[in-house]
């Protein structure tokens, strides 16, 4: 849904890059704090608070790196924008809908590598999705507009 509205989004704003971007897991304290330690024990909140931040902790990557990423796609010109030009593995990226720039939007997967879905968003453009999800997103954001 994000990328569909991105894409509606990018189609009326061209001069704007969109990028949805999947970090991963990040060490954070977000599982460890999920349930207020004053509640009735729970086999959910021993798991949330015992056994899910030492697995993320194992496989996550930290807050820090995150943020690099984050520069990293901000100011890499691989990603359509006029940045600055990154090594020759970075190349440039394809969009959602196939091409290097215009009304498409960058899905980034946690290695910032581009996800492949253009099928499967080709498909929903098909059926009218799109619309849909706008008026649906649209009709959410109103009251905040």
């Amino acid at each position: 849904m994000t990328t569909l509205f991105f894409e509606h989004l990018a189609v009326e704003n061209p001069d704007v890059i969109f990028i949805h971007k999947y970090p991963g897991l990040v060490k954070t304290g977000i599982f460890a704090s999920a349930f207020d330690t004053s509640s009735s024990w729970s086999l959910k909140r021993l798991a949330f608070q015992y056994v899910v931040p030492p697995l993320v902790g194992a496989f996550g990557v930290s807050e820090e790196e995150i943020g690099e990423r984050g520069v990293f796609v901000l100011f890499c010109a691989s990603y359509g924008g006029k940045g600055v030009e990154c090594s020759d593995k970075w190349g440039n990226q394809r969009n959602s809908k196939g091409g290097f720039e215009g009304d498409g939007v960058f899905m980034l997967k946690q290695d910032d590598e581009v996800a492949e879905n253009e099928k499967a968003l080709k498909k929903l453009r098909d059926i009218g999705a799109v619309k849909r999800v706008v008026e649906e997103t649209s009709g959410v954001l109103e009251a905040y507009l």
